[in-house]
């Protein structure tokens, strides 16, 4: 996610926030990102993914996180692990709809584009939706 300035919070809190900023930023429901987070060999509950995502409002009762952990999350956002222990970027509120990927700036701002008018350039993608195939003919 990169850039996001000097951070000083307790590494299992910013963990916590960049996985509800991503989450949200997919659009997609906690029970969906278990269900991502399976296919990487983790098995959370919804509850389990709820607590995680509320570690970012409260330090003292944050959860920590496993580095096999951290790694399966960053795989099922397509991030880089080390991206998840980043300062957590404010994504746009239009990155919410479904389909769309995040962008990353040459100037350090986070774009919502369109996956079929995905910019060129300095820009470095963020995140891109899974494709689903459909039925084959």
């Amino acid at each position: 996610m990169g850039g996001g300035g000097v951070n000083t919070a307790p590494a299992r809190v910013t963990v916590a926030r960049n996985i509800r900023r991503l989450r949200q930023a997919a659009g997609w429901t906690q029970d969906e990102a278990c269900e991502r987070l399976a296919k990487h060999g983790h098995t959370w509950t919804r509850k389990a993914w709820s607590l995680a995502e509320r570690s970012a409002d409260d330090a003292h009762r944050a959860r920590a996180f496993t580095a096999d952990e951290v790694a399966a999350l960053a795989a099922v956002f397509e991030v880089s692990p080390g991206d998840l222990f980043d300062a957590p970027v404010t994504f746009a509120p239009a990155a919410n709809r479904r389909g769309d990927e995040l962008w990353l700036t040459a100037g350090g701002t986070v774009e919502c584009v369109g996956a079929d008018d995905a910019p060129g350039g300095d820009w470095v993608r963020l995140y891109r939706p899974a494709r689903q195939n459909g039925p084959s003919s």
